[in-house]
C-alpha cells in the first residue's frame, strides 16, 4: 500500500493503481461525507513534521506534499503508522499523524532520528512498550 510512497521503483504499474484507487476512495468519502474517514499506512508520511528532511522512515517530499493534501482535501481526520519502531507523530493542519511502535522490537534512536544508520546487530532498546496504545 503506502510503502509505494516511499520508493515504487519496482512496481510502477502496482503504484499508479494504488494511487489511482486512493484517489479515488478519496473522493468518494468527499462525496458521502462519513461521520470519520480514517487512513492507515505501513510508512508514514513524516515523523514529526510534515516539513521534514526525506528519510529512511518517512515519504520522500514530492509524495508527502501531494497525498496530504489529497487526505486534508477529504477530511481525513487522522492517519495510522508504523515502521518507524517508536511512539512518534505530528500534525499536517487538521490531519493527526500517530505513528505507532512495533509489537516486537522497539528501537532506540541513535544519530539521525529519521534514518539509518539503526544498528540492526547491535540494536539500542528503546523504553517503549508492546501493547495497546490509546490515542
Amino acid at each position: 500500500g503506502f510503502s509505494r510512497y516511499k520508493d515504487s521503483s519496482l512496481a510502477k504499474d502496482l503504484a499508479t493503481d494504488h494511487d489511482r484507487w486512493l484517489m479515488s476512495e478519496l473522493k468518494r468519502s468527499k462525496i458521502e461525507k462519513p461521520k470519520h474517514t480514517l487512513v492507515f499506512a505501513h510508512i508514514p508520511p513524516f515523523i514529526n513534521k510534515p516539513d521534514e528532511p526525506d528519510g529512511y522512515f518517512n515519504w520522500d517530499q514530492n509524495s508527502r506534499s501531494r497525498v496530504l493534501s489529497a487526505l486534508k482535501a477529504a477530511n481525513v481526520t487522522t492517519m495510522f503508522c508504523g515502521h518507524y519502531h517508536r511512539n512518534a507523530g505530528g500534525w499536517d493542519e487538521s490531519l493527526e499523524v500517530v505513528i505507532t511502535s512495533a509489537v516486537g522490537c522497539q528501537l532506540k534512536a541513535r544519530g539521525d532520528p529519521l534514518g539509518l544508520p539503526v544498528d540492526f546487530t547491535n540494536p539500542a532498546l528503546g523504553k517503549d512498550v508492546s501493547g495497546f496504545r490509546v490515542v
